[in-house]
């Protein structure tokens, strides 16, 4: 965050914000669609399956005008 003093009244910030700047892997849930067969066992393929995850880097920037 940068703030700059435009005069006396009026006053610029800058902010720039990034979120998961070193890009970790934030992985969605996993499917818990649990299917029994006969002898009790999983007969579900896609039990415990992760298949999505949330955005990689998000970067954002803003400039606020304060008078």
């Amino acid at each position: 965050m940068k703030n700059t003093k435009l005069t006396e009244r009026v006053n610029v910030q800058f902010r720039a914000e990034a979120f998961n700047f070193l890009n970790h892997v934030n992985l969605g849930s996993p499917n818990v669609s649990f299917s029994a067969g006969a002898d009790g066992k999983n007969r579900s393929g896609s039990f415990s399956l992760i298949t999505s995850a949330r955005d990689a880097r998000i970067g954002q920037l803003g400039l606020k005008i304060i008078f």
